[in-house]
């Protein structure tokens, strides 16, 4: 599997579990975006990067 295949299969996964609480339930959805809109940005800033940390070490672990 070539590097761009690797990230369209990741891409796409991570499209279809995005896209999952919002169709299964999209009033929750639309009320947990009206309270992250309401966050500071540092909150959310802070929040991404422990997002992020957690996927790379989730790579990390399959890949090495």
């Amino acid at each position: 599997m070539s590097g761009g295949e690797l990230f369209l299969l990741v891409a796409g996964w991570v499209m279809i579990i995005e896209g999952l609480l919002p169709l299964m339930n999209p009033k929750v959805w639309q009320q947990a975006a009206e309270a992250a809109s309401k966050l500071p940005p540092e909150v959310v800033r802070r929040f991404g990067a422990g997002v992020l940390a957690t996927g790379l070490f989730f790579v990390w672990l399959v890949l090495w």
